[in-house]
């Protein structure tokens, strides 16, 4: 068993938003010995070479083994505007000492002079460095370039992931080394461009534009005798990017082709058999029907006898191909619904099983790509497939040019890499058996909103982190995205090697000197605070006309309060209208009636939130023929080309915006007037705000081409001044601005249905190399609540519950305003949900994270099982059960995806073991509440059924059960546990919530 755990006990780093960052700079010494610089304190000793500057040695105290050292590159590298890079190994440097605790490095070369200071403190050693060009412009600054450990030394590396992904993760041993060969880290693309395509086919495809519009299909006549009436219909409804057509050559038979006569989806006989293709590029999610009918389709006109379809599917390889829209899951269900699917998990099993004929037919969903177990058997490989299509078999590619790459074997995990943002912090931490070091930068965002327009200095300065393996060891790295032209001076930010300190001290003192600091309480006027804490986030639906009366018919059925979340009212529809929000589309309803709606959910109680997104203008927008200059607000990359942007498979396309420009921002504060003084509203939900990469932006109103994700700063910070903030994904300086922030859970949190993009991480690594890590919790969960994506995910069941509450999360629903009305399992579920937000989340909500625990075994655990999380928030105590298996604690079992979580004055959990008693699938679901008058009891449960419920500080006395409904009853306390009757008639039902105080 493997256990990530987490313990906050200085009550100080619990009590004020700034802790003492460092000891005093005292008893540090430089010195040089020959070639080296050795910094010391008693904390730790730094070893650097005076003849090219790389970091020898990074120790702890007086262990003797080394944590870390400078790779290949050395102290630094710079990757300029034409690609290519520059290493500090390539330079001359010149050192010196400055005063008592610091060192001057001098880098010198012909393109590029850098200057970096060393100063040492009495447990960290700060890199403030300064770049000056001579001839090219610089996009990327390591610093420090790669440090590289050894694997079998490592504890974890911990590592902030992606904001819509995960709240962190903290990679184990096994990751950095050696992958099994059955299991291997990933596939690497190797281009062996289009000899394996002609040979097999007899001449190559034709190359049209990448850019190419979609086009309208028909079917040939061929196709109408061979195609299912189901991928008939679908040709006729889809269009397709037909980009890649093949030419015609002697066996080829069309079966559907564009309306302009390109072939699309073709057969191509060789010898006895056929190699079936689709011509194009079909990567829109809409399209995966259509690629699953004609494949279908096909193959039951094919004689099979019997014999089983081969999916390839290489584990730890993406979801599907480039090219294609369809994954590799969606093509096993859909195949398996034809007979029996053997999936070929890499290259030599696919050769055995073209060589012995096992299976009639292969599907390759991976298009282009090509598994081979070396680059050199690749023509081999090819070979045998000619021979088994000879022989009579039948291949299937699914889109772009087949055969273009081959698909090898990746024994390493060689890069895990993230923007920041959208990464939630620029900080890495590294454990090994010889001590401890992380690495962040330092750059307190002391500006108001849009200075950085007349100060330059006053820009976020966006980065990257990245670490991995090699045949060579793991590494870590971080770096800063910027643009620094020939012959200017950039004074990069300080980094800071901070040795022998917890992760969860370094966190907090990351979070310190950047002046993270602001407390959720800080940022919601009291009553409003109040309310949110113990709302449920409900995304209410609707479709078809008058959808604003589906809204109001559904608010009575909220528990009060929610925070009401609705997209509806857009103009024109979703991702449509942007960056004009109102008014509402006809469908919806009037503007009298959205207000209406608004209104009286706010005189119910609840919270009011609408959906808008200021960062982005659709090609739909009215924005294109209301502003005449809408196209100089567009982001401009540094080619000067606007950023296009596709979502929803491409149902959604239009451009990246400037936020610098005066017509966004125009319009922005237009939306927050809009949602302040004419529809005002409780908090006001700004879309992508927290989940945008960086991105370089040279249009002219943009101080910087860095300036990007500083617009995006600026222009929250101006906004929440006038109304609280809600955005999607999350990162560290976005969090200081909002009041929730929605994501930082798709990859861990396997909720239903899923994005069809979405991998979970234990997906793309095996779970025994990673445990969770609280990164965000640890820097914002007394600042923001913290919810899963607002839109794309919910609290469905008990696997989701016990995840969410094991994060610290607050609670959410996603409904249909009609199902909500009349689906009594619905309503009931989401009952539940605001009993646990109102007496657990509540109280933790805005409190800091104090201790975590992500514990797995391994050798006993299936791939479904997330292991077990024990945390503390605040005063709550949570110990979630993410396994498909009951889990033992003292006397009470908790059920298959329960948890339990206790608080000062409050308990709840879903328990399959109580009292003495196993309740089996009948789990029980209780919480258990006093406000120092009255204690309450709710239960979530079927009618008319024997449960019980932990004691906790009852005395021997029978306790008496007031329900709601007027009826009195009895517990009998037995055995730990208070054991009553749920109100009801016993039978088959739908479970329902219980409430009553007891006596």
């Amino acid at each position: 068993m493997r256990t990530i755990a987490i313990l906050l006990v200085t009550a100080t780093l619990l009590a004020t938003s700034f802790v003492p960052i460092l000891k005093p700079a005292c008893g540090q010494s430089i010195h040089r010995e020959g070639d080296v610089w050795r910094i010391a304190s008693e904390h730790y000793t730094l070893q650097i070479s005076a003849r090219d500057g790389s970091l020898l040695e990074i120790r702890q105290g007086d262990n003797t083994s080394v944590i870390a050292r400078s790779g290949e590159d050395g102290l630094w590298r710079i990757r300029w505007r034409d690609n290519t890079e520059l290493t500090a190994r390539q330079t001359t440097v010149q050192s010196e000492l400055v005063g008592k605790s610091q060192l001057r490095l001098v880098f010198s070369h012909p393109e590029v002079k850098v200057n970096v200071v060393v100063a040492a403190n009495a447990d960290a050693v700060d890199l403030h460095a300064t770049i000056s060009p001579e001839k090219k412009e610089v996009l990327d600054f390591a610093l420090p370039a790669r440090l590289r450990f050894e694997p079998q030394a490592v504890s974890r590396l911990i590592f902030p992931m992606g904001g819509n992904t995960a709240v962190g993760i903290a990679f184990l041993r096994g990751f950095f080394e050696a992958q099994p060969p059955d299991r291997p880290a990933g596939w690497e693309r190797q281009s062996v461009g289009a000899r394996a395509f002609v040979r097999l086919f007899g001449a190559p495809l034709e190359i049209r534009p990448m850019d190419e519009p979609a086009v309208a299909l028909r079917a040939t006549d061929a196709g109408k005798k061979w195609l299912s009436p189901e991928a008939l219909r679908l040709v006729t409804q889809r269009q397709v990017i037909v980009n890649r057509p093949p030419r015609p050559v002697a066996g080829m038979e069309v079966l559907v082709e564009s309306v302009d006569g390109r072939p699309f989806y073709v057969g191509k006989k060789v010898g006895q058999g056929t190699l079936w293709l689709m011509g194009g590029q079909i990567g829109r999610g809409d399209l995966a029907a259509l690629q699953v009918a004609l494949v279908k389709s096909t193959l039951d006109r094919l004689a099979l006898q019997g014999k089983p379809i081969g999916l390839i599917n290489l584990p730890n390889e993406t979801a599907q191909g480039g090219w294609t829209a369809t994954s590799v899951n969606q093509w096993r269900d859909a195949l398996s619904t034809l007979g029996t699917v053997v999936e070929l998990r890499n290259g030599r099993e696919l050769q055995t099983a073209l060589t012995d004929g096992s299976v009639a037919a292969v599907v390759n969903p991976y298009a282009e790509r090509f598994p081979v177990d070396r680059k050199e058997d690749f023509d081999q490989a090819i070979g045998v497939l000619e021979r088994y299509l000879e022989r009579g078999g039948h291949w299937f590619e699914v889109g772009g040019y087949p055969f273009h790459y081959a698909l090898t074997p990746s024994l390493y995990y060689r890069r895990v890499f993230w923007n920041y943002p959208p990464a939630f912090a620029d900080f890495l931490h590294l454990d090994t058996t010889a001590g401890s070091v992380s690495v962040y930068r330092i750059q307190p965002r002391n500006w108001q909103p849009w200075e950085g327009r007349t100060r330059k200095t006053a820009l976020f300065v966006p980065g990257g982190v990245s670490c991995g393996a090699d045949e060579h060891g793991g590494y870590l790295e971080r770096q800063f995205g910027t643009f620094v032209a020939a012959q200017e001076s950039w004074e990069v930010p300080a980094v800071r090697l901070q040795i022998g300190s917890a992760p969860e001290v370094a966190l907090r003192q990351y979070a310190a000197v950047n002046g993270l600091q602001r407390r959720l309480e800080e940022k919601l006027p009291a009553d409003v605070f109040a309310k949110f804490k113990s709302a449920v986030l409900v995304r209410l639906t609707a479709s078809g006309q008058r959808q604003v009366e589906q809204h109001r018919a559904a608010l009575p059925y909220l528990p009060v309060p929610s925070i009401v979340h609705c997209t509806e009212h857009l103009p024109l529809g979703f991702d449509r209208s942007y960056p004009i929000h109102f008014p509402p589309p006809e469908w919806y309803g009037t503007a009298e009636e959205l207000a209406k709606f608004m209104r009286e959910a706010r005189e119910l109680g609840h919270l009011v939130m609408p959906y808008t997104n200021p960062t982005w203008f659709p090609d739909q927008s009215p924005i294109w023929k209301r502003e005449q200059d809408a196209k100089s607000a567009l982001a401009l990359d540094l080619q000067g080309q606007p950023y296009r942007e596709s979502y929803g498979g491409g149902h959604a396309t239009g451009y990246g915006i400037c936020l610098w420009h005066p017509l966004v921002q125009q319009y922005n504060r237009e939306t927050v007037r809009l949602f302040t003084q004419q529809l005002p509203v409780d908090i006001l939900f700004q879309d992508q705000c927290a989940a945008r990469s960086w991105r370089y932006d040279t249009n002219p109103a943009s101080p910087s081409p860095i300036a990007y994700t500083e617009g995006i700063l600026s222009m929250v910070a101006e906004d929440s001044r006038r109304v609280p903030l809600s955005t999607e994904g999350g990162w560290d300086w976005v969090a200081e601005y909002q009041v929730q922030l929605c994501g930082m859970s798709f990859g861990i949190v396997p909720t239903e249905p899923r994005p069809a993009w979405d991998r979970l991480l234990r997906e793309v690594y095996p779970p025994n190399l990673w445990r969770v890590y609280p990164v965000a919790e640890i820097l914002v969960h007394d600042k923001v609540s913290m919810v899963m994506h607002d839109l794309g995910a919910s609290v469905n069941d008990f696997e989701d519950l016990a995840w969410v509450l094991g994060l610290g999360f607050a609670l959410q629903y996603r409904v249909n305003a009609v199902t909500l009305t009349k689906d009594q399992a619905a309503q009931e579920w989401l009952k539940w949900l605001a009993v646990l937000q109102k007496t657990l989340v509540a109280q933790y909500l805005g409190e800091p994270m104090n201790s975590f625990t992500h514990e797995r075994h391994d050798a006993e655990s299936g791939d479904r099982d997330g292991g077990i999380i024990r945390a503390q928030y605040g005063a709550v105590h949570i110990l979630a059960n993410l396994n498909t298996r009951p889990h033992s604690e003292g006397s009470l079992v908790l059920a298959p995806f329960g948890f339990l979580a206790t608080a000062p004055n409050a308990m709840a959990g879903s328990l399959q073991q109580v009292g003495g008693r196993d309740f089996g699938e009948d789990h029980v679901c209780f919480a258990l509440a006093s406000n120092g008058k009255e204690r309450e009891l709710w239960i979530y449960c079927r009618p008319g059924l024997a449960v019980a419920v932990p004691a906790g500080q009852f005395g021997g006395k029978p306790v008496q059960l007031q329900w709601d409904d007027g009826t009195k009853s009895e517990a009998e306390l037995r055995d730990g546990a208070l054991h009553f009757r749920a109100p009801g008639d016993p039978g088959p039902s739908v479970r329902k919530v219980w409430h009553a105080t007891l006596r």
